[in-house]
Parts: structure tokens; sequence; C-alpha cells
């Protein structure tokens, strides 16, 4: 695959303005079928379970409130993580009692047996958006 993928640019002309994933031209020119390069990126989120989406919003709520070099500390709860990135911002966006109900949510489908709901992936959506 590296081989094709690299003989298709070597016969191109580089331009720094270019897009570096030109995957309709590349399919078109080699002749690769339809479905080759098809990921399940859909597929993915489609088998997800309601809890494995809150910890997604949360985990990415969380993940932008620090640099991108950063590390996020692995010892913190999820309180204090919250609390960490709403100190960092310039305007406190979340309130108390809803960063309480974050947590909740969070920790519940994080570390509880049962399958939260649907409108609580869709409160937390809300709340950390």
């Amino acid at each position: 695959m590296y081989r094709m993928y690299k003989g298709y640019y070597a016969n191109r002309k580089e331009n720094d303005d270019e897009k570096e994933f030109l995957v309709k031209e590349m399919k078109a020119e080699l002749g690769f079928p339809g479905k080759f390069f098809a990921g399940s990126f859909g597929k993915a989120k489609e088998k997800e379970s309601v809890n494995q989406r809150i910890r997604r919003e949360y985990r990415r709520y969380i993940k932008k409130g620090f640099k991108k070099k950063e590390t996020v500390p692995e010892a913190s709860t999820p309180k204090e993580l919250l609390a960490m990135v709403e100190s960092r911002r310039m305007k406190q966006r979340i309130r108390p009692e809803e960063q309480e109900k974050i947590c909740r949510i969070y920790e519940r489908a994080r570390y509880g047996e049962e399958e939260c709901t649907k409108e609580e992936a869709e409160e937390i959506k809300k709340l950390l958006v």
C-alpha cells in the first residue's frame, strides 16, 4: 500500500497548499474498488453504548481544557479535573451545581454497573458544549 501511495505522489508535482489526503483522485488513478478505503468511522459511533458516549464527551471536554503537549493528570478525580479546566478558563462557563451534575453522570457512566439513559447523555452533551 505504501509503495502505491508513494508511487502516486512521485509522479505528481508537490504543492505546499495541497491537501494531504486525496483519496478520490488516488482511487480513480490507481483503480481501487470503492469500498477499499471505506472506514468504519460511522459504524463505531453507532455501536457505542450510552456510557461510552458520555465518557467520550467528558474526555473531549477535559482534553480541550489542557494545552496540546500538556498531559492530563491521571491521579485526579473527575470533579478535580473539571474544576481544573474551569479555573484555567478566563470566563467560567459551568456553574458549580452543573459541575456536580456532570460529575455525577460521568461517575455513574464510568463506575456504575447500570447503563445510563439517553436523556443523561443528551444532558451532559448540552452542559459540556
